[in-house]
């Protein structure tokens, strides 16, 4: 019997000054439904859902908006009810302007993958401040790589990303703040891929006083990159093994060094790979707990830095024969390290006023 594919397109342009929707609804395969809206508070919403009978595949849904006041909304949802499949499926938001004085814009993207799921793709792009950003990927059987990707210009922007299945995908944030220091309105910035191997995550911020906050599970690698002052980077391993984490923090551009980061690390499980830079003045901290036969790297440049567990009073903890090698340069920096249970530790300390401390009970 000859297989019938549906090919449906569906599209939607909207303008006014103010408030109004756009609702798409579409199930078949090879569908694409876009989107396009401009004026102020508006909503948009895509809908592709397959029945219990039906196999949907190569779906495409894109939403576009361009805010002159009240900030848009934007929701896309690829997936299937009951025991129907998503195969291939990709989504686009992109939202223009507002300046967050009077609103903020909202985009987010749901994908179920399920029985023979096979890829997922979505992309949020924001420009303006205040911003949220929500992107969902799930998915029970094993299949391509999946990926999403947030890219927001601008400040005080929220960015969310959660990878909730069982095999690898990529998951990618870049936010571009420009807004400097002690009162810069920072971005915010999370990631959490708790299940499955093979997981790529990677958050990029430029400016001051943004945070980032990744959870992965095994297997994967976190990846932090802060260019600017007064950012704050987390990284939790999920009961994870073999995991690699990179966190690089601070510039130096001109006359104008980065200061005051701050990173914390949390690497249970064995194999775990950990390097941690931290450039430009000074005055970083590190608050690390690792175990399990975990290799950790540390570099510190400037004065005034600080290895060190919660609140710098308790120290860091190198644990079951993990390995810890730390180098500091500069002035009036502080290595504070418990490394029992056959933990390893080498530190190079270069400048003057330095403090060394290693507890091994």
């Amino acid at each position: 019997m000859k297989k019938v594919t549906t090919l449906l397109i569906a599209v939607l342009f909207t303008s006014a000054a103010f408030g109004q929707s756009a609702i798409s609804t579409q199930s078949g395969d090879y569908n694409i439904a876009l989107i396009e809206q401009s004026g102020s508070g508006h909503n948009a919403d895509i809908t592709t859902i397959g029945d219990a009978a039906s196999a949907n595949q190569g779906n495409t849904a894109t939403i576009r908006q361009t805010s002159t006041g009240m900030g848009d909304e934007a929701i896309i949802e690829q997936g299937r009810e009951s025991s129907g499949s998503v195969r291939s499926t990709d989504a686009l938001i992109e939202q223009q302007g507002n300046d967050g004085s009077v609103g903020a814009n909202v985009a987010k993207i749901s994908q179920n993958l399920y029985n023979l799921g096979r890829r997922a793709g979505s992309t949020v792009l924001q420009n303006g401040s205040g911003n949220n950003a929500y992107t969902v990927l799930e998915a029970n059987k094993a299949g391509d790589k999946d990926r999403t990707m947030i890219d927001q210009d601008g400040f005080s922007n929220d960015a969310y990303q959660l990878k909730a299945d069982e095999r690898g995908g990529d998951l990618t944030i870049e936010q571009n703040n420009m807004a400097s220091g002690p009162g810069a309105a920072g971005n915010f910035a999370r990631q959490f891929a708790n299940a499955g191997e093979g997981n790529v995550l990677m958050i990029r911020q430029v400016g001051d006083a943004n945070q980032a906050v990744q959870n992965l599970a095994e297997s994967s690698t976190a990846q932090t990159f802060q260019y600017g002052s007064g950012n704050e980077a987390y990284v939790y391993t999920t009961n994870g093994a073999d995991d690699n984490i990179y966190v690089v923090q601070g510039w130096e551009v001109d006359d104008n060094p980065s200061s005051d980061n701050f990173a914390e690390i949390r690497a249970d499980g064995g194999g775990n790979l950990v390097i941690l830079e931290q450039d430009g003045a000074g005055e970083n901290s590190a608050d690390m707990n690792v175990s399990g036969g975990a290799t950790v790297f540390t570099v510190q440049s400037g004065k005034g830095n600080v290895i060190t567990g919660v609140g710098g009073t308790d120290p860091a903890n190198i644990l079951n024969g993990s390995s810890l090698t730390v180098g500091q340069g500069g002035n009036y920096n502080n290595a504070f390290v418990d490394m029992h249970a056959g933990g390893y530790g080498e530190i190079s300390q270069s400048g003057n006023y330095n403090s060394t401390t290693i507890v091994q009970p």
